[in-house]
């Protein structure tokens, strides 16, 4: 009997086991069998149970070991009687022992970041209520030395049959490295990695708070877009690492020069921009912008050698000259261009009419490309006349664009095309037209005579320049005696030694040269003396006032003297009236260009001149 009822008790804990997904197999047992095959289902039963015991304890081996070896720290909530357990691991991440923590609801909530905690406990209790069930949540706890540490939380959620809420369990995850690698790239992505200064997208960014900022409060801010005069040469000479320090320096000297409310930015290369705030009066800027120059203008040491550098600077005011960053920093960036083409060491402001030249800049440079290389320019002469026959001794060529029946001066596209690297282009372009339009002309029958083209330094530094003119010279079939080269003399003063190299070699080919626009140059007569030229054309300027300033009539009549001593040719050019030619006769200057005899003109009107044999 006393085993009979061992045995109900140990079906019935069998049972219970069961539950718990423990298996047993037990062979049927009738009370009537003999004790010995009860004893026997009794052993079984006890094997089962002793396999079962051993098998929870590897997993509560298991679970602790977890428990051990996790970053994580485990929590787990019980919702019906508000007990917590906290890990041994998630103390240890706020820097306490497992007895120094209470296990309680409260002792977390005490180390919640303050600012957080409504925050934090809202979301909490609107989790409960909904119908989620997976919890995440970050937030900072306090740890024992009173650093506050950002912690992310996640839980499962645990319902009764009910559906009710009964139990959280999950992690809290220290995001401490984490949240430094981020901040780390993030700081990264923001700032110039050489000088420490925030970049274009930082710098963005805080003008559009600015601007944002500005607009509430009705104040200026101001754009100021700096570019460093000449420093691609400091790298080219001394190298990137004496560069690199020079940039350091100048990004220190600009910090120190802006109020705490302003941003000073390096864009890249040697370019720089600053947004000076809240601007009464724009005298500050002014203020600001001298003291940058000054102090930028004085030696600098970079490896033992003294530097002196320059800034050219753009300055555009919100809202005067625009109400969004982009266009700010667009027209900023056009006064900046100003002040360099205006000699470079300066500042200007900006004004409308940049942005209307500006778009010029764009429409000439997205068209002109094309222009040339679908011959879509022309060539227009000028002829140069004997005032004492008015016979044709000369024409000069120049090109003429017309885009879309529009015509655009040279005065508009010639700089331009200088500025973006087009004016050899367009040389070699001039040169191949005249030579084919000789070619032509003496083809049928017509004997043109001497034409001359403009050259640039540019083209006298060009290695195939001479190459592309003996090869086009064979191509035509012409002579170095049908064509003539003028440079300006302030390209030559400003070019000399390296020009003179190739002024030489074009010469021995035979091609006559002359010097454009001479007296503008204040170029001396020992300096004239070297120069392998042919001719000299007295400037436009000294001839509009020849017939009553006695001063010009004196320039004129030197440089005609000078000239003949030294067996050059002499021609006036931009004449325009009977008056300044009897003047010029009178000095003994006879070869004449401009406006009273003829303008420039196409190919067709001047052909009909040369068949008259005018």
């Amino acid at each position: 009997q006393k085993m009979t009822n061992n045995l109900n008790k140990l079906t019935k804990a069998t049972k219970q086991l069961s539950q718990r997904n423990f298996e047993i197999s037990l062979p049927k047992i009738d009370t009537k069998d003999e004790v010995g095959s009860m004893i026997k289902a009794f052993e079984v039963m006890q094997d089962s149970l002793n396999s079962y015991i051993k098998e929870l304890d590897a997993s509560k081996q298991r679970l602790n070991l977890a428990l051990e070896g996790s970053s994580d720290g485990l929590w787990d909530w019980n919702l019906i009687t508000n007990e917590v357990y906290f890990s041994p691991r998630y103390k240890e991440m706020l820097g306490y022992k497992d007895s120094e923590l209470e296990n309680s609801f409260e002792s977390w909530k005490n180390l919640l970041y303050p600012e957080q905690l409504d925050r934090a406990l809202t979301f909490l209790e609107s989790f409960l209520a909904s119908d989620d069930t997976n919890y995440e949540q970050k937030f900072k706890l306090k740890t024992k030395n009173g650093e506050y540490i950002p912690i992310l939380a996640r839980a499962k959620k645990v319902l009764n049959k009910d559906g009710k809420a009964i139990r959280l369990i999950g992690t809290h995850v220290d995001l401490s490295e984490l949240t430094k690698v981020q901040e780390k790239l993030l700081y990264q992505a923001q700032h110039d990695a050489l000088t420490n200064l925030p970049n274009r997208v930082l710098f963005l960014d805080r003008l559009q708070q600015g601007i944002k900022k500005a607009r509430r409060y009705e104040n200026k801010i101001a754009i100021l877009f700096l570019d460093l005069d000449h420093f691609k040469e400091i790298n080219d000479t001394l190298g990137h690492d004496a560069g690199d320090k020079l940039l350091i320096k100048i990004s220190q000297i600009l910090k120190k020069h802006i109020r705490l409310s302003d941003t000073v930015s390096r864009f890249g290369g040697d370019e720089f921009a600053i947004i000076v705030d809240e601007i009464k009066d724009d005298s500050i800027v002014i203020d600001i912008v001298k003291k940058i120059i000054d102090d930028v203008n004085m030696p600098h040491i970079i490896d033992g050698k003294e530097f002196i550098n320059t800034f050219s600077i753009g300055i555009a005011i919100y809202p005067n000259d625009g109400n969004d960053a982009p266009t700010l920093l667009k027209n900023a960036d056009l006064a900046m261009y100003k002040a360099k083409n205006s000699g470079r060491n300066a500042y200007t402001f900006y004004t409308e009419d940049m942005t209307q030249k500006a778009l010029e800049r764009i429409f000439i440079e997205s068209n002109l490309r094309n222009a040339i290389n679908n011959n879509l320019l022309e060539i227009y002469y000028q002829p140069q006349i004997d005032s004492q026959t008015n016979k044709i001794i000369g024409l000069e060529a120049s090109v003429r664009w017309f885009h879309d029946g529009q015509y655009i001066p040279p005065s508009i596209f010639i700089p331009t095309a200088e500025n973006i690297g087009l004016i050899a282009e367009i040389d070699i372009y001039v040169m191949k037209k005249v030579l084919n339009q000789i070619k032509e002309w003496k083809k049928s029958g017509i004997n043109p005579p001497i034409i001359a083209m403009n050259l640039s330094v540019i083209d006298l530094k060009n290695n195939n320049y001479i190459d592309i003119l003996r090869e086009q010279l064979i191509l035509t079939d012409c002579k170095t005696s049908d064509i003539e080269f003028e440079i300006t003399e302030t390209q030559l003063m400003n070019d000399s030694n390296e020009s003179l190299k190739v002024l030489n070699i074009i010469k021995d080919l035979g091609v006559k040269i002359s010097i454009d626009d001479f007296g503008t140059g204040y170029s001396s007569l020992s300096y004239i003396k070297k120069l392998p030229i042919d001719k000299i054309k007295i400037d436009k300027s000294f001839i509009d006032d020849i017939t009553y300033d006695v001063d010009d009539q004196e320039i004129v009549k030197t440089v005609v003297s000078m000239a003949r001593n030294m067996n050059l040719k002499v021609i006036a050019e931009g004449v325009e009236s009977h008056e300044q030619v009897k003047m010029l006769s009178k000095l003994n200057c006879t070869e004449i260009q401009g406006y009273f005899y003829y303008k420039p003109m196409d190919k067709e009107s001047v052909e009909k001149l040369l068949k008259q044999g005018i």
